[in-house]
């Protein structure tokens, strides 16, 4: 990909980011108002504002063509191509830590239904979610896949795109787009634009999850995080 059309597309990305970000935002505030701001059902919501704005500052420094923690005189004196180079790097090192970021945070929220509802976590986020939606969701399968979904991403960002671990093979439809998840085979769909669809979906079916009365009859949910009360600031302990 060159950087005109990496940048393009980045362009077009930032909406959906946006989007995304205000639905995350306004969920944040509705949680609040019915569990309270200590509850891991509203801290969820708020620290994942946070990656979400980090990483509109990302896509809005390259699509600029200004990626501002490398402007330097270095980066300055590289050659055209080596410039170029630098720019696709720095946008697949940060398509990688969101999506890093993302399941972190999936995952310990994940952790901490499970611990309420079955009074214990368990090893593997393949067992978490299955075990939940076998509670929440029985008989449909598809909610499972969109949790799953981007966690087979990241680990394919550690093999070169490649899906290692994969004990069936499945389809996600999300809208009228169908992502093909194949054990041995490379994942094409890891660009900007289709990572926000499958982590919107994502986001849906954890606050379906949350609607859900054996979620959401529970008291409160505790977590680990710092939460700055006055400032609305939320930070990782």
């Amino acid at each position: 990909m060159s950087v005109t059309s990496l940048e393009n597309t980045n362009r077009v990305a930032i909406p959906c980011y946006d989007d995304l970000f205000r639905k995350v935002f306004n969920t944040f505030n509705i949680h609040a108002k019915i569990y309270g701001k200590e509850d891991y059902r509203c801290v969820f919501y708020g620290t994942y504002c946070e990656t979400l704005l980090w990483t509109l500052v990302q896509l809005e420094n390259l699509s600029n063509h200004n990626p501002k923690p490398i402007i330097s005189k270095r980066f300055k004196n590289l050659t055209p191509s080596s410039r170029a180079q630098i720019l696709l790097q720095y946008d697949t090192i940060n398509r990688q830590a969101f999506v890093s970021v993302t399941m972190a945070q999936v995952e310990d929220f994940i952790n901490a239904l499970c611990q309420e509802l079955f009074g214990k976590s368990f090893t593997y986020y393949a067992i978490s979610i299955k075990k939940l939606c076998n509670k929440i969701f029985p008989q449909k399968p598809s909610k499972y896949y969109s949790l799953y979904a981007l966690y087979l991403i990241r680990n394919s960002m550690h093999n070169n795109g490649y899906i290692k671990i994969l004990k069936d093979d499945f389809d996600l439809q999300i809208g009228s787009t169908i992502y093909k998840f194949r054990k041995g085979e490379q994942i094409s769909f890891a660009g900007w634009d289709n990572i926000c669809i499958i982590t919107g979906e994502l986001l849906n079916i954890i606050n379906e999850t949350i609607e859900n009365k054996n979620i959401h009859s529970i008291s409160r949910i505790n977590h680990t995080h710092v939460y700055e009360s006055d400032t609305g600031v939320l930070l990782n302990k």
